[in-house]
C-alpha cells in the first residue's frame, strides 16, 4: 500500500474509520453504501454512532480491521450484499476478526436488497442497533425507503 500511496500522492489503507472514537455503535460497509452511511452520519451528527469503510475486501486483516475499532464499541451492523443466506463473506470476516481478537461486540447483519441506498435506510440502521432487542439479521428494501426486519 505504501507504494501505491507514494505513486499516487494519497495514502491508501484497506479500512478507515469515520466518527467518533466514543462510538458505541459502529457500521462497517464499503462501495457506494460507505459513501451513504457517510453521508447520513455526518447529517444526524450523532457521536455514538461510527462508521468503517472497508476499501480491500481480499485480503482480509483481522488485525488492522479490528485495531481500528473504538474499545467503547458495544454493538456493529455489517452492510452487505444481498445474498442466500443473508450473512455474506464481509459478515462471516468481521466475525471471525472480532472473535480472533477476543473483542466481545454483538455482530448484526443488513442484507442490501436495493439497487439504491439512501440515509433514510442508514438511520433505521442506526436505530436497529440501539434497540434493546435488536433484530441480528434484517434487509433493507427499496419499497417507500423502508427497512424490515424479519
Amino acid at each position: 500500500m505504501s507504494d501505491l500511496s507514494s505513486v499516487l500522492g494519497r495514502k491508501y489503507q484497506p479500512y478507515t474509520y469515520y466518527g467518533s472514537e466514543t462510538a458505541s455503535h459502529v457500521i462497517i460497509a464499503n462501495c457506494e453504501s460507505s459513501l451513504v452511511a457517510e453521508s447520513a452520519l455526518a447529517f444526524l451528527k450523532d457521536t455514538s454512532v461510527g462508521l468503517v469503510k472497508v476499501h480491500l475486501f481480499s485480503p482480509w486483516s483481522a488485525p488492522a480491521f479490528s485495531a481500528l475499532i473504538p474499545k467503547s464499541v458495544k454493538h456493529v451492523t455489517v452492510l452487505g450484499l444481498a445474498s442466500g443466506s443473508g450473512q455474506g463473506h464481509m459478515y462471516r470476516n468481521v466475525v471471525a476478526s472480532l472473535l480472533e481478537n477476543k473483542r466481545s461486540i454483538s455482530v448484526f447483519s443488513g442484507s442490501i436488497q436495493t439497487p439504491r441506498l439512501v440515509p433514510a435506510h442508514i438511520a433505521a440502521v442506526i436505530n436497529n442497533m440501539k434497540q434493546p432487542n435488536p433484530r441480528k439479521f434484517f434487509s433493507l428494501l427499496e419499497e417507500r425507503h423502508e427497512c424490515t426486519f424479519s
